[in-house]
């Protein structure tokens, strides 16, 4: 659900979608009197259809964590162990760290076992207590479980991190008037006020393409996913 919050002055004349994704299926929900929702299917280029304008946050990875001290002290190390991942749908939790063991030649269920342990602090938690021997989350959610001292840090060790993965963008209907979209996107680029870019979790947004997703689409290639089966 999007969440209500004060929106820019600019904003409030138009219909705003925001392309929420849940790993590689993405859904967009467009927040007026009668929400309506539409499936995107991210393995071709149905999002070239949209205009995109990203958000700028800390660019978000998807990273291995194993016990400091653990049998697990290089990728190769996971062969015959236990891994833990998210929810099963997961980019950052799931799918991305899995690639990163299938190009080095690790594949589940034949070089490692794993289980999915739902959500990115549990397989914090499972790493910590030696229930997994290594486990895929978020760069982003790890650090803050380490600030607030969830995990501890000197027990807990980042093995090996992914390539940037693109964040939340927001996205508007491909077949609204030129002068519309114009003016939305300036909207958006131009936002500088930050009680607004705080109901976005944002620093503030900028232009985005579809090729920006092309790691998402490599990644099921290497997993060989079909992104329509894939439901958060």
């Amino acid at each position: 659900m999007v969440g209500r919050g004060p929106k820019p002055r600019a904003l409030q004349r138009y219909r705003l979608a925001r392309l929420v994704h849940n790993c590689d299926s993405h859904e967009v929900f467009i927040p007026d009197h009668s929400t309506r929702r539409i499936e995107v299917d991210p393995a071709g280029h149905t999002v070239a259809d949209y205009g995109l304008i990203s958000r700028v946050v800390n660019a978000e990875t998807g990273q291995f964590v194993v016990q400091a001290g653990g049998p697990v002290k290089t990728i190769a190390d996971i062969r015959g162990k236990m891994v833990g991942f998210g929810d099963n749908a997961s980019t950052s939790s799931h799918l991305i760290p899995r690639a990163l063991l299938a190009r080095n030649g690790l594949i589940g269920d034949r070089d490692y076992k794993y289980v999915h342990l739902g959500a990115h602090d549990a397989v914090a938690r499972a790493v910590q207590a030696g229930q997994v021997q290594a486990g895929g989350l978020s760069q982003e959610i790890f650090n803050r479980l380490v600030a607030k001292g969830t995990i501890d840090g000197a027990k807990v060790i980042v093995l090996a991190e992914s390539d940037p993965i693109p964040n939340y963008p927001m996205v508007m209907q491909g077949d609204l008037a030129p002068p519309l979209k114009d003016a939305i996107r300036k909207s958006f680029l131009d936002l500088k006020d930050p009680t607004i870019l705080k109901t976005f979790r944002a620093e503030g947004f900028t232009p985005t393409d579809d090729k920006a997703y092309d790691i998402l689409r490599e990644t099921a290639r290497v997993l060989d996913l079909d992104l329509t089966t894939l439901r958060g």
